[in-house]
């Protein structure tokens, strides 16, 4: 590695304190000539670039290692640290194997003895864990600020004077306000002046001034605060004090409080944590320190440590023994001293994250990094570090896994199915309702597509309503069927939204399915019952239109008067049994209710079938003789007995013969036959007209069916 120039001569010892700083810095470290090429890289560096030959960049332009859009920031840093300066930016640059990271750049100049620019030193530190941390956390409290505002509850903070530091806008509404009247002023004056029955409420005795100030949780079930038109809004409300019940007073307070003029046994209590976290600060120091293992000794190179460990400058560095029983946290101890032995081994780093108290009683988090050190003989071996605090770190992942935990119970009880999916539509998140509906287990769901639990028929659609989503449109409600694990089918209703990160970038959709099959069903069994009650009356009205033609015929023979008194008997007999057939149709006409149900019921008795053809024939001869056609009847010399209901076996027969004479030109032949046999009775009717189409066959029981 090239050697270290400093601004002045110093002592060997000092530096090699300097190489040891630059080796166990947990920070990228670069050395670059005049030119900004790369000299050499310290160890850390390597392993947090992933670079496997630091031979292979030796010599290349520094900037070259960055993304086009990085190359101006990196050539202004470089700029500033030849004049003399010091360049600072923040930018994204992959390692060398293509891992995804932010970087905190700093940029020094090095100076020969005679304080020319003879080097530059760049830091990089990687930052991508906390810009991943502070991402989350915004979208967390995107999340938190739409709760509040969907929620029909009012929801304010207090600060310790009683000022509104925030409320909602359906809290403000409900007392006649926008938020912005509220925010900044004392809300006792405003809102909460006089009791219920006219008189003063004095702010030394008002139960929610002195709640915020003191830091104290109350709830108060039944009290009046005042609306901007001067009428009383009968509430009740709590105060939760910032930092949760108990925090003490100075830190104010959230007061939930809810119209109860309607409602006033339902209450929905908001407890509220909304202690406000700070984000990483802007390149936070590290402190520098050394440890003689042998004697204990701890030496801090820089200022940083007294701050973060909360130590008095006049006290001076503490050791290792009296750190870890006078500030660190108890239960770290042990880990703490085993993480400084593997360290002494030589073959660790010396790395530990732990919690420190501080002065008070406060509790942080700091991150210790570290490698053994062996400079020459002579010299005693130390462990070379530093040490940095990540306490806002620790508390944005506390929050993040608050947010997420509550997040999680509520989707995980919900009464309908929820669904959550990334860019690409894969399945990240599927609660317990919604596996029940497809009959899956939630990790056999995970990485599983919508589309391939869509049926078929529904994809097109699934397709389309993700479409618009990601161009950037509104929430979609569709309806859809999915496929079961069984293979079954299930009609749900989908209401897609698009799931966005703090830039508006698409990141997913999150989904509430409803089972609607049982619905569906009921539809289809609707629709089926309507069409089966059409169908019914059609035929019907098809039906009574036999009977029709032997009255018509009869009544025309008596209207003749030539009929004899055989003929007339005959022919009354005719009209008789046409009009008792007309009268069985049209009772089934009256019942259609039944029809529509499917209970339609036959009236089944002995019959003998050559009663059913003449009855038959009966209706039909008029039609036969007007056409002057030819009808042979074949018929057995004994009884055909079978069991059936005689008007229906008469639409049957005369349907047949009816169809035949209607489908035979004129002239034409038709003759039915009866065979007896051991199953029953079989008739055939044969003619000389048309005929069929074979493609006809298959249908021609069907009703209505035209040829």
């Amino acid at each position: 590695m090239p050697e270290l120039i400093f601004s002045s001569h110093s002592l060997a010892a000092t530096a090699d304190i300097g190489v040891a700083i630059f080796e166990s810095s947990p920070d990228c470290v670069k050395l670059l000539d005049t030119q900004g090429c790369l000299l050499s890289m310290n160890r850390n560096g390597k392993c947090a670039m992933e670079i496997d030959d630091f031979g292979d960049l030796e010599g290349r332009a520094w900037v070259s290692l960055w993304p086009a859009e990085s190359t101006v920031e990196v050539n202004q840093a470089l700029a500033a640290a030849m004049a003399g300066g010091t360049g600072h930016f923040v930018a994204f640059c992959p390692t060398a194997k293509g891992t995804p990271k932010w970087w905190d750049v700093s940029v020094t100049p090095v100076f020969d003895k005679d304080g020319r620019v003879e080097r530059i030193l760049s830091m990089s530190r990687d930052i991508t864990a906390a810009r991943k941390a502070e991402t989350e956390l915004r979208a967390t409290h995107a999340r938190f600020s739409a709760l509040l505002e969907s929620s029909i509850e009012g929801i304010c903070g207090l600060g310790p004077d009683n000022r509104c530091t925030f409320i909602n806008g359906p809290g403000a509404a409900m007392l006649g306000y926008t938020p912005e009247e509220l925010i900044g002023r004392e809300l006792h004056p405003i809102i909460h002046h006089h009791r219920a029955d006219g008189s003063p409420y004095a702010a030394s005795d008002c139960r929610l001034s002195q709640a915020a100030a003191q830091g104290i949780a109350v709830r108060i079930e039944d009290e009046v605060f005042w609306h901007k038109d001067g009428r009383a809004v009968p509430v009740s409300y709590s105060v939760a004090p910032m930092g949760g019940s108990g925090a003490g007073a100075g830190g104010g307070a959230v007061v939930t409080f809810a119209d109860i003029t309607q409602r006033k046994q339902s209450q929905a209590a908001l407890e509220a944590s909304s202690e406000r976290l700070r984000l990483a600060t802007d390149a936070a120091e590290f402190g520098l320190w050394s440890l003689d293992p042998a004697t204990d000794e701890v030496t801090w190179e820089n200022n940083r440590p007294y701050e973060i460990l909360g130590v008095p400058l006049e006290a001076g560095p503490i050791n290792a023994a009296t750190f870890a029983r006078e500030v660190l946290y108890p239960d770290d101890v042990a880990g703490f001293e085993q993480a400084i032995g593997r360290a002494l081994g030589g073959d660790h780093p010396f790395r530990f994250e732990c919690r420190i108290r501080r002065p008070g009683g406060a509790v942080g988090w700091v991150d210790f990094h570290g490698r053994m050190q062996c400079p020459q003989p002579g010299v005693p071996d130390r462990i070379v570090g530093t040490v940095a605090d990540i306490t806002t770190r620790k508390q944005a992942e506390l929050a993040l896994f608050t947010s997420r935990e509550s997040l999680g119970k509520i989707i995980s009880q919900a009464a309908t199915g929820v669904v959550q999916a990334d860019v690409d539509a894969r399945i990240t998140l599927a609660n317990q309702k919604y596996c029940d509906m497809l009959g899956y287990v939630e990790h056999e769901l995970i990485g599983t597509t919508l589309v391939e639990l869509t049926a078929p028929q529904s994809v097109p659609l699934t397709k389309a309503t993700l479409d618009i989503l990601i161009q950037g449109g509104p929430p979609q409600v569709i309806e859809k069927h999915y496929v079961r694990r069984d293979g079954t089918m299930l009609w749900a209703t989908s209401s897609v939204s698009a799931l966005r990160g703090p830039d508006g970038t698409f990141q997913g959709v999150v989904a509430i399915v409803i089972d609607i099959t049982e619905r569906k069903e009921a539809e289809e069994k609707l629709r089926d019952a309507d069409r089966r009650k059409d169908e019914f009356l059609a035929m019907l009205a098809h039906e009574l239109r036999n009977p029709l033609a032997p009255i018509g015929a009869a009544a025309e023979l008596l209207k003749s008067g030539k009929a004899n008194e055989a003929k007339v008997r005959q022919t009354s007999e005719i009209i008789s049994r046409q009009v008792r057939h007309m009268t069985h149709l049209v009772d089934d006409l009256l019942d259609v209710s039944r029809v529509t149900r499917g209970l339609v019921k036959l009236d089944t008795s002995p019959l003998d079938m050559r009663t059913i053809v003449n009855d038959a024939v009966e209706q039909v001869r008029p039609l036969i003789r007007a056409k002057e056609q030819q009808l042979a009847l074949h018929l057995t010399a004994s009884e055909a007995s079978v069991t059936g209901d005689k008007k229906r076996l008469v639409q049957i027969v005369s349907n047949l013969l009816h169809n035949a004479a209607k489908y035979t030109p004129p002239g034409g032949a038709i003759a039915l036959r009866m065979e007896v046999g051991d199953n029953g009775v079989r008739l055939s009717v044969v003619d000389t007209g048309i005929g069929i189409e074979p493609q006809l066959a298959a249908r021609v029981f069907d009703l209505f069916t035209p040829a």
